[in-house]
C-alpha cells in the first residue's frame, strides 16, 4: 500500500457496515472531508468505537481507486459530551452541514477549526443553541465567497434591522426599503423576533440570554436560509438533524 496518512479529524457521522465494521465520515485538519472504513471496529469495546462529534488522531491507509480510506489506528484526542438535548442536536446539525460542503485544498484547516469552535462553544452553553448554528451557517456562506450580511439592507446598503426578504433571490430589506418596493408576490415580512436575531447574528453569542425561540420564528429563519441556498447555490439545503431539532420547540 501507499504511504500511511496520519491526521487529526472530527467525526461527523458513522454508519454500520456489515456485522462488525463502520463507515465513518470525518473532516480532517489536513485532508478535508474524508470517508473511512473501520473494519472490525464494532467488535471492540465501546471505548474503542469512533463516536460522532469527537476528535481523534487517525492513521489511515490511503484509498485505492473507487475505495475509501482504511483505518489502521485511532487515538482519542477530545471527547465531547452534551448535557442538554438541544445542544447535542444543534451540534449534530453543524456536523451534517459540514458534510455537505465542497472544500478546496487550501481551506481544510479553516473549516476544521470553524467546526471545532462551534462544537466546543455548545459544550457549556446554557442558553438557546440554535442561533449559534445559524451563525455557523453564515460563516460557511462567507467562506464560500457569498456576500450575505444579515444586518445590511440590500436596498439602501445601510446597517439596519432586516424587515423582509424576497424569496426568489433571498435579498434582505429594511422597513423603509420594503415600503418602497413594488411589492412582489414572494415578499416575506419577518416577525420582530426573527428580525432581531438577524440583526445580531454575527455577534449572537452576546445576545443568547435574551432569546426565547418560538417554532414559527425557527421556521422563518430556516426558510430564509433554504431560499438563500436555492437562489445562490442552485441547490436545496435539507438537514435531517435540523428537522429533528425543530421538534424540541413548541
Amino acid at each position: 500500500m501507499n504511504k500511511l496518512i496520519k491526521d487529526t479529524v472530527t467525526i461527523l457521522n458513522t454508519y454500520p457496515y456489515s456485522d462488525s465494521s463502520l463507515i465513518v465520515k470525518a473532516i480532517a485538519k489536513e485532508n478535508g472531508l474524508i470517508d473511512i472504513i473501520a473494519k472490525g471496529i464494532r467488535k471492540k469495546s465501546d471505548s474503542f468505537i469512533l463516536q460522532a462529534l469527537n476528535d481523534y488522531e487517525l492513521t489511515l491507509y490511503p484509498p485505492r481507486e473507487g475505495e475509501l480510506h482504511l483505518l489502521k489506528e485511532s487515538s482519542l484526542l477530545k471527547e465531547r459530551h452534551y448535557e442538554g438535548a438541544k445542544n447535542w442536536a444543534t451540534a449534530l446539525c453543524g456536523a451534517e452541514l459540514m458534510q455537505k460542503q465542497i472544500i478546496s485544498n487550501d481551506e481544510h484547516l479553516l473549516y476544521f477549526e470553524l467546526l471545532g469552535s462551534f462544537l466546543d462553544f455548545l459544550l457549556s452553553l446554557d442558553a438557546e443553541p440554535l442561533p449559534v448554528f445559524w451563525r455557523l451557517l453564515n460563516r460557511i456562506i462567507h467562506l464560500q465567497g457569498l456576500a450575505l450580511t444579515t444586518c445590511i439592507c440590500s436596498g439602501c446598503k445601510e446597517q439596519k434591522p432586516e424587515y423582509a426578504y424576497t424569496k426568489h433571490d433571498a435579498q434582505l430589506y429594511c422597513r423603509e426599503c420594503t415600503h418602497n418596493l413594488t411589492l412582489p408576490k414572494d415578499l416575506h415580512i419577518f416577525s420582530e423576533e426573527a428580525s432581531r436575531i438577524f440583526y445580531h447574528l454575527d455577534h449572537i453569542g452576546n445576545h443568547l440570554s435574551e432569546i426565547r425561540l418560538a417554532k414559527s420564528t425557527i421556521q422563518e429563519i430556516n426558510d430564509f436560509y433554504s431560499d438563500y441556498y436555492l437562489a445562490h447555490n442552485r441547490k436545496t439545503l435539507k438537514l435531517k438533524s435540523l428537522s429533528v431539532l425543530e421538534q424540541f420547540y413548541l
